[in-house]
């Protein structure tokens, strides 16, 4: 009996040295320390996604950018690195991490790289944010969630699920002026009610200012630009913002990046080659395949793209293809220099107008090399 005494209280005290260390080590664990540990392979040293494990795809998230200023909390952070991200190699550490640690690596990545990404950002863009995030979460966050991605109770109890911000189709159906008018005035048939007698026109801006840069996650210059073109600003924007773009007259004659210059000719015959089916011979967007794609292709002779695509928007779009779209990426098959000459010809014919279209002559002479 003796024996059999001092056996479990010897096992005991190795159960409870055991606990006590481990409890002791985890609280002991800084976030610095778990981070290094699990995270720097993919995010990196510094934060920028530029650890040693490469060919990822997506991209693992640089902490540092101006992107994640806008995107990331400190809440996003923890739920991400608890719960993983879908099509991402981004794991779920639930199952690996307490939530002491999960905590600790969450506020090490917001305090040392986000908030700083954050602090950088210019005042005035930072203020409008700080207001969009406050007036969507009273106003909108019941039905599209917190983070955009539709509210989980509207998503299972209304007829028709309100918007996701955050998938590729949106980000190519939803243009700034849709965004507006639809918090202004409603959608029709749709459980989306009007704002316009509830909130200023400043305050709607601001709304969607926050839902197309944290939520959606588009390019900085592209929303400001087109924010700046669809309130009829006339300021140059760099000056307030500290971004890139300028007035609209500045704005337009921006030329293609690295010292590029676009042969308009060469760039006709391409567009015939492969855009023209889309986009029609006119540009308007009428091609032969435009009935069958939703989204509809752009139609490059409308008053909004006049105002809003330059030598470089257009070639990135030819480039790198439009997420949501049928758009794909040209640069697949076709050179630099090709895909600037036929995003000149694009600029050139259809946004300024200042050179011929697509003629009959034009669709016959391609229709002949491809016979040959």
């Amino acid at each position: 009996m003796g024996m059999k005494r001092h056996f479990l209280l010897s096992f005991g005290k190795v159960v409870f040295f055991l606990a006590f260390y481990c409890v002791g080590s985890v609280s002991a664990s800084t976030g610095e320390s778990i981070y290094e540990t699990h995270c720097i392979s993919c995010h990196g040293v510094n934060g920028d996604g530029k650890g040693g494990s490469s060919g990822l795809t997506p991209q693992p998230r640089d902490f540092t950018s101006m992107q994640s200023a806008f995107e990331l909390d400190r809440i996003r952070i923890y739920i991400s690195t608890t719960k993983g991200r879908k099509n991402s190699a981004m794991i779920a550490w639930e199952s690996r991490l307490s939530r002491e640690e999960l905590n600790k690596v969450a506020d090490y990545v917001y305090e040392t790289f986000v908030a700083e990404a954050k602090a950088a950002l210019p005042e005035n863009l930072r203020l409008t944010l700080d207001s969009g995030e406050e007036l969507y979460m009273d106003n909108c966050s019941v039905c599209h969630g917190d983070f955009g991605e539709t509210g989980v109770w509207t998503r299972s109890n209304m007829a028709t699920a309100p918007r996701n911000f955050t998938t590729d189709r949106t980000k190519g159906e939803l243009s700034r002026k849709r965004m507006v008018d639809s918090i202004t005035y409603g959608r029709a048939g749709k459980a989306m009610m009007p704002y316009g007698s509830r909130l200023s026109q400043e305050e709607i801006s601001a709304i969607v200012d926050y839902v197309r840069l944290a939520l959606m996650g588009l390019p900085p210059e592209a929303v400001l630009a087109e924010k700046a073109i669809l309130e009829g600003s006339k300021r140059d924007e760099s000056s307030t913002t500290g971004l890139s773009f300028s007035d609209p007259e500045r704005y337009m004659s921006q030329p293609f990046a690295d010292g590029i210059f676009g042969d308009p000719n060469e760039g006709r015959e391409i567009f015939v080659r492969n855009c023209f089916v889309c986009h029609g011979v006119k540009g308007d967007g009428q091609g032969p395949r435009a009935f069958f794609i939703n989204p509809k292709p752009r139609n490059f002779i409308s008053t909004d793209s006049k105002r809003a695509l330059n030598r470089p928007k257009i070639y990135t779009a030819v480039h790198g293809g439009l997420p949501g779209s049928v758009m794909p990426a040209w640069s697949k098959v076709l050179s630099d220099q090709e895909v600037a000459n036929v995003a000149e010809f694009v600029f050139r014919a259809f946004i300024r107008g200042d050179m011929p279209g697509v003629s009959e002559e034009d669709l016959s002479k391609v229709k002949q090399k491809k016979n040959n």
